[in-house]
């Protein structure tokens, strides 16, 4: 996150997506500029919050392919099976050989789907808030020949950095803010690329 506000949107976010794909998710934040500096943050309405998180009771469209194969169409928002006050381990300990089909099946049954879901979920959070904040943002990209890729706080002094050269030199930089490592936007940074 690049601000104290997009690590509080970014948490609502992350914990739609993660509820929603049954993976874990991390918001990390720049240290001191961040953490330390006073600065604004609109926060939604517990209201809009419980709105837009809904209720781990909710029942939902199963997300991924493995989950529909677990749970049929739908599931409860959290199901019943992971007790966050009586945690277990789930899985297995697996040999070299069963390794790569894990890592296959995971790309397939658990992965494919993460960039939807993230996106449903940024759309959401928009759509409630006004504040759009998508896994890749581009700013002043479309014209450029040149593109600084960035992950939080570096992006406004790369803004000013690309302000100034287009505006004292003449040349067509942008900057590219990554905020999801995982799923990482591939795609949507091939089209700014290419």
């Amino acid at each position: 996150a690049a601000t104290a506000q997009e690590a509080a949107d970014l948490t609502l976010i992350a914990r739609l997506a993660s509820e929603a794909l049954l993976l874990p998710a991390l918001v990390a934040q720049d240290a001191w500029l961040t953490t330390h500096a006073l600065s604004p943050v609109r926060l939604p309405t517990p209201e809009q919050i419980a709105a837009y998180l809904g209720s781990a009771e909710d029942r939902v469209r199963c997300a991924t392919a493995a989950q529909r194969l677990l749970f049929g169409a739908e599931r409860r928002r959290v199901p019943r099976r992971w007790d966050v006050d009586a945690p277990a381990l789930t899985g297995f300990e697996q040999g070299r050989d069963a390794y790569g089909q894990a890592a296959a099946a995971h790309a397939l049954l658990l992965q494919a789907d993460a960039g939807r879901v993230v996106d449903e979920a940024v759309a959401g959070f928009a759509t409630l808030t006004g504040r759009h904040l998508p896994r890749l943002d581009a700013w002043e990209a479309d014209d450029a020949d040149l593109l600084i890729l960035v992950q939080g706080d570096a992006r406004a002094v790369a803004q000013a950095v690309a302000r100034h050269l287009r505006r004292k030199r003449g040349l067509k930089v942008g900057v590219l803010t990554l905020r999801c490592l995982r799923p990482f936007p591939a795609e949507a940074l091939a089209s700014l690329l290419l």
